[in-house]
């Protein structure tokens, strides 16, 4: 027979045991929400993005992979993907850069411009991006290459594309429409986000 010290051990062991459960669901749907709040803005209501301003043009001039000056005025009125990288990453951004080459090939049919930024100016140079864009087989009309100070490519990224600039590698592709506006984030490496790129990027161009 058990014994009265033995069932209130038991008693408050149950309860040390449901108490801990309890705490460790709290934890991992507090940590599911932070997640879901940090969601990139393609996961969100549209109406998020419909509310960032567009992007200032105007604001920002750069250098192509010619050397030649590359007025972000340039892209007014089309559909352009945006994405960060630095050229002598040989494993995370050589990857991601393959995934947008191939992206490139299959949506040749659709009038989208492919705006790469580095994220590291003074190594990157005019020439470095040339021989880079050659390696990645991107024609110049279609996929664009570009350097310049680093504080402004910075401050399009995080203040008016919402993507940071560093090189922690970053794999998202920021899609802006013909208005200017952000129309939603994308992995590049992810098959299913890709898809909905695909799926969505008509409805964009003919806008």
């Amino acid at each position: 027979m058990t014994s009265p010290a033995v069932k209130a051990w038991l008693t408050v062991l149950l309860l040390a045991v449901g108490a801990y459960g309890s705490f460790t669901l709290w934890k991992v749907y507090q940590a599911h929400a932070t997640t879901a709040d940090a969601a990139p803005p393609d996961a969100r209501p549209a109406a998020g993005l419909d509310a960032l301003p567009p992007v200032p043009l105007e604001d920002f001039t750069f250098t192509d992979s010619e050397g030649r000056p590359f007025a972000m005025e340039q892209l007014r009125g089309k559909v352009w993907i945006a994405s960060y990288f630095f050229a002598t990453c040989p494993g995370f951004c050589l990857q991601m850069n393959q995934e947008i080459a191939a992206l490139a090939r299959e949506l040749a049919d659709q009038e989208v411009t492919f705006v790469s930024f580095t994220v590291d100016p003074e190594n990157d140079t005019p020439e470095k991006l040339k021989e880079y864009r050659e390696r990645m087989g991107a024609a110049t009309d279609r996929w664009v290459f570009l350097t310049g100070e680093l504080d402004e490519i910075r401050a399009l990224g995080q203040k008016w594309l919402k993507m940071p600039v560093s090189k922690d590698h970053n794999d998202k592709l920021v899609v802006v429409g013909r208005d200017g506006r952000i129309k939603g984030f994308f992995a590049s490496r992810d098959a299913v986000q890709l898809k909905l790129l695909k799926k969505k990027l008509p409805e964009w161009v003919g806008e």
